[in-house]
This record gives C-alpha cells, structure tokens and sequence, in this order.
C-alpha cells in the first residue's frame, strides 16, 4: 500500500499518489487528492460519475484526475477531450479527443460551414475512436476514464459500448457528465454508479 503526504493530510490507499504541484493540478488540485482518496477507499465501486458544472472546466478536472492516478502506477485508459481553436468560416471550436495511454489526438468534429446549426460532432470519429479504445481495454487496464455521457451516450452510441466493456472486463470506469445529461447519465447506470466527491 502506498502511503503520500499531501499538505497536512495523509493519503492512503493502493492509489495513493502526492498532489501538491499547482502548476500541474490547477484549480483542481485539493479536489483531486479528495478524488483519489475516494476512489482509494471505495475499491468495491466500479461506476463512478464525474459531475461537473458548467462554471468549471471538466476536461481539466479528468486530466489531473487521470494524471495523479497515473503517476501513482495506476494502469489508465480513457480519453480527455480537448477545445482547438475556432474552426476556419466555422463559429465552433475544433474538438479533440487525448488518448491518455500515449497523449496522441484525434479530432471528433467536424466544419459544417458558418450556417451550420447544432451539434458539429464527427460522428465517424467518435465511433473510430470508442473501437480503438475498446481494443485496449481488452489487453488489461485498472481504470478507464470516459470524458463525457453527452448527447451521443444519451442517444444510445458514442462510449456506451465502451462502458459496458470495461465493466465486463473488471475495470473501473470514471465518467464524466454535464447537469444537462444528469437524467440520462442516471437512466442508464440505474443506481449503480456513485459520483466523486465535489
């Protein structure tokens, strides 16, 4: 069992990692340690949700999550998603998708033109990028970090299959979820999943 020191607190727990480094955490920093105690304490939990409000920016949140449980040794798999820069005659920001196993990116949007409407999700991309990750889930890993139950999850694709894989293989699946997709992310795991302390 490994054992850190974060401020004045001792963490504890076979994911146990030190968590100090503002630069590397951000805003996120005392968050993350209570995170990862939690999941520390809570080995029996296999679902868990990550919450987040809009006000915040969610994409960080799992980064420094998933980059504490990494330098702690914790075997990762999972994506966090990442905002580019507005997208030529297109008013959306480009999307991309960082594999956390190697930090390569895959672009999941798509330019629609300046009279598009909606969502700009690259549907094709998304599916690509679930299969990938679905391969390496099925070669062995202890946590699986799912960036969003959004719209695509609620309509039934995008990492649903993902989810279900990871559990059926017996890893743990972190999501993360907006308070608009609440009600679905809730239908779908029917109770069985808890969220992160926030």
């Amino acid at each position: 069992m490994k054992t850190s020191l974060y401020q004045s607190q001792i963490v504890t727990g076979p994911y146990a990692a030190t968590v100090s480094d503002t630069a590397t955490y951000g805003q996120f920093r005392d968050l993350t340690a209570k995170w990862v105690t939690f999941l520390s304490e809570k080995r029996e939990l296999m679902l868990v949700g990550f919450p987040m409000p809009k006000t915040h920016d969610i994409d960080q949140g799992l980064w420094s999550l998933a980059r504490a449980l990494r330098d702690a040794g914790v075997r990762i798999e999972g994506h966090i998603q990442l905002r580019g820069a507005t997208q030529g005659d297109c008013n959306c920001r480009e999307m991309n998708l960082v594999d956390l196993s190697d930090d390569s990116r895959s672009r999941i949007s798509e330019n629609r033109g300046p009279r598009a409407r909606g969502c700009h999700l690259d549907w094709a991309a998304l599916t690509a990028a679930a299969a990938a990750l679905q391969a390496r889930i099925a070669q062995g890993t202890d946590i699986v970090v799912v960036n969003r139950f959004g719209r695509a999850e609620a309509e039934g694709a995008g990492m649903r299959g993902v989810i279900s894989d990871a559990l059926s293989s017996g890893a743990r699946v972190v999501v993360g979820y907006r308070p608009d997709y609440a009600e679905a992310w809730a239908a779908f795991h029917g109770g069985m999943a808890q969220d992160l302390p926030m």
